[in-house]
């Protein structure tokens, strides 16, 4: 079996959790800005978290641009901040949202605040200083290897940590900031909210992961992610859509998970190459296929390989079947649908149109490239029963005769 994606926790890891001592956040937080290239981190438990925060800790009620094809975790911060939200359509081509229509929503008002989300690393192609308005750039699961210039005062930088999502120990983020006074009002509101860490539950979690991504269970556990509550988290699906806050939504992790983080974080960098290379190969091995498939553009480190084509949902039935996980169900349904409001009644076909027809083959730097080339004979064979099915029947015109192919 080739797993979608391969959570890198070891033994030796886990079971430094039970011993963890206190946290000493602000070494952390410092560690952190100095990693990403900025002046200021403050820490939270979840991305999700993190948005929460940002937008609470604004003057007056806040109001979000974005696309509608985004995670659900993102959608979870703004409802629980209420923030009103004000979608954009995404580019008709590409994986994010269309920057002239992002940029006409923000000009509608300086108070609102437009969110950049760099879907799996892709640049949102916005030119820089476009806008007065605050941003918030959502780059999720992105290496800490290219930090955003020309950051305004009110401005942030949102980078995930998490690698088993959504089991809430492995969780972390950080909002990144150059001006102390945004980072001053973030770190208040972190340190009013957050609760005690629990070892115990780290611990169970972190054991819990790294048994259900074994190859030899994977299958088990996507077999029964429709039925059991643990087994729907582990596979990433989530109940309501993922847009609630989970359990124990800011509560600060042990030591020992924030030094596996850490360790997570030095080893994203160090793979950034690797991602490159991975993510190159995959485009040489399929770019035969671009007829049918949309891929995304090459020399990026992607945290995911989304490829598009229509029947989307035929090519995931056949790679499983072939021992091969891939996931059509990131990102499956637009927010606008998950959360409908009064200003999301108009439909959004560029993207509905992204979200039907993205799927996300295994990436992760110890994919190999024979496993690659196995993808891609999988995904060639595909195609070519769906050549042979198209031209299975065709009707001359001669309205006397008609040709059955095989």
């Amino acid at each position: 079996m080739i797993p979608r994606f391969r959570p890198p926790l070891k033994w030796k890891q886990i079971f430094k959790i039970l011993g963890g001592a206190e946290v000493p956040l602000e070494d952390w937080e410092k560690r952190l800005a100095a990693a990403a290239g900025y002046a200021h981190a403050v820490w939270f438990p979840y991305g999700r978290v993190a948005v929460k925060a940002y937008f609470e800790s604004q003057s007056g009620n806040a109001h979000a641009v974005l696309s509608p094809f985004n995670c659900s975790a993102l959608l979870a911060g703004l409802l629980s901040a209420r923030v009103n939200i004000s979608y954009v359509d995404t580019e008709p081509t590409g994986f994010n949202q269309d920057p002239d229509l992002f940029l006409s929503a923000l000009r509608v008002s300086k108070k609102r605040t437009g969110i950049i989300v760099h879907q799996w690393g892709i640049d949102p192609h916005l030119p820089v200083n476009a806008t007065p308005n605050p941003l918030l750039h959502d780059k999720a699961l992105c290496d800490l290897v290219s930090p955003v210039e020309h950051l305004k005062n009110d401005d942030a930088v949102l980078h995930s940590f998490g690698w088993g999502k959504p089991i809430a120990s492995l969780h972390g983020a950080a909002l990144f900031t150059n001006f102390a006074p945004a980072a001053a009002r973030w770190k208040t509101w972190q340190q009013t909210n957050l609760l005690p860490a629990l070892p115990i539950r780290d611990f169970a979690e972190c054991v819990a992961l790294k048994l259900a991504f074994q190859p030899m269970l994977f299958g088990v556990t996507q077999q029964i992610a429709g039925s059991l509550p643990p087994a729907r988290q582990l596979s990433g699906n989530t109940a309501g859509g993922g847009t609630s806050l989970p359990g124990n939504w800011n509560r600060l992790v042990s030591e020992s998970i924030f030094q596996m983080a850490w360790e997570q974080i030095e080893t994203q960098i160090k793979n950034s190459a690797k991602r490159i290379e991975i993510n190159d190969h995959y485009s040489t091995l399929l770019q035969p296929l671009t007829g049918v498939l949309a891929l995304p553009p090459t020399g990026v480190p992607l945290s995911h390989y989304p490829v598009r084509l229509q029947n989307r949902d035929g090519l995931h039935k056949h790679l499983l079947r072939s021992g091969i996980f891939s996931s059509n169900r990131l990102f499956n349904r637009l927010l606008s649908d998950l959360a409908p409001n009064q200003n999301s009644k108009r439909d959004f076909p560029n993207a509905r149109r992204l979200c039907a027809e993205t799927l996300h083959l295994p990436l992760y730097p110890s994919l190999g490239i024979a496993e690659q080339r196995t993808i891609a004979a999988a995904i060639s064979e595909w195609c070519r029963q769906q050549e042979r099915e198209k031209s299975c029947y065709s009707i001359t015109t001669d309205v006397s005769s008609s040709t059955i192919r095989s």
